[in-house]
């Protein structure tokens, strides 16, 4: 969430008291604060889309393997994805056409063409209810929420309801199941050599991956049970995109340093399913819920259909555009 670095804790652009968001909160705020044109960032649960709600920009997470990861510290390499902030959807787009490609040196990578950009049939959002809000600016939040829920049924296309507990249940194996290991796979090398020297909830949080209850038999049940998550996914998001708040919330960065578990855990509620069920994401800035506090949604779709969210991000932004002209 930004707080947690070798040199220090990134403050947010725009209101230095609460968390930039993360983990790749500093790039988020090179780009907010003017220093770059376009960051990148590393996205396997939400870290190139939650900084880029919370520094009003846009974060965009192409399909897993559409752009190389050759070179990126890996988190889980069975789900790292490089992902861009911009303050445009045409300037990351601008980026994804340099950056998209296979790379002969990446056994992740593979050849996923420059979408082309194309409007859904229906915009699926979560029932009413299913939606949670947190943190110290929760009511705001949810204001925020129904605001953005006017703005999509204004777009001119079909808005559906839709039962969400399929999302929260794969987010759930980020973290509280097995594919933790996965995280101990790719770093316990390092842990095991600077042991006592990370950041004591870090060390703790990579060591649970070695945890004897993760057994080879338990990650492939949560493999299978993946896999048909990511058919049912897929089937509800046939020509359709999904929506969801980026985050329900945000925090203080005193806040986070006084339990960053579980505030972290919040943070990612709504985007932590997002490469577990092959997904491509993008997060734009909706409104803000008080001065200097912005507020973003996510346009989610299947990993082949990126041409979706850009149509369904292209005409939001759009709509948010001539609403300030007064149009």
């Amino acid at each position: 969430m930004g707080s947690r670095s070798p040199y220090g804790e990134t403050c947010n652009s725009l209101k230095a008291e609460l968390i930039s968001g993360g983990s790749s909160g500093g790039s988020a705020v090179a780009v907010a604060r003017g220093q770059a044109a376009f960051s990148l960032g590393t996205d396997t649960a939400g870290s190139g889309r939650v900084p880029a709600h919370l520094n009003r920009l846009v974060g965009y997470k192409p399909s897993l393997g559409a752009w190389p990861v050759k070179g990126v510290v890996p988190a889980c390499e069975s789900l790292d994805c490089v992902s861009v902030f911009a303050w445009s959807l045409d300037d990351a787009l601008a980026v994804d056409r340099v950056a998209r490609g296979s790379c002969s040196g990446d056994p992740w990578s593979r050849e996923l063409p420059v979408p082309g950009c194309s409007l859904p049939s229906r915009i699926c959002v979560p029932i009413a209810g299913m939606v949670g809000f947190f943190g110290p600016f929760a009511a705001e939040y949810e204001r925020a929420w129904a605001m953005s829920l006017a703005r999509i049924r204004g777009l001119g296309i079909p808005v559906e309801e839709v039962d969400a507990s399929i999302y929260e249940e794969a987010a759930a194996i980020l973290y509280e199941g097995p594919w933790v290991a996965e995280r101990w796979a790719g770093l316990e090398a390092f842990v095991e050599a600077n042991e006592g020297r990370l950041f004591p909830v870090t060390e703790r949080i990579l060591r649970s991956g070695a945890d004897g209850k993760h057994t080879a038999a338990s990650l492939f049940k949560v493999m299978h049970k993946l896999q048909a998550y990511k058919l049912e996914a897929r089937k509800r998001l046939e020509d359709a995109v999904l929506v969801m708040p980026t985050a329900g919330g945000t925090w203080t960065r005193e806040q986070v340093r006084l339990d960053p578990v579980a505030t972290n855990r919040d943070m990612g509620r709504y985007t932590n399913h997002c490469n577990l069920l092959d997904m491509c994401a993008v997060a734009v800035p909706s409104c803000d819920v008080a001065p200097d506090l912005p507020f973003g949604i996510t346009f989610f779709a299947s990993a082949e259909r990126e041409d979706l969210i850009r149509g369904a991000a292209t005409l939001f932004e759009a709509t948010i555009a001539l609403e300030r002209e007064g149009v």
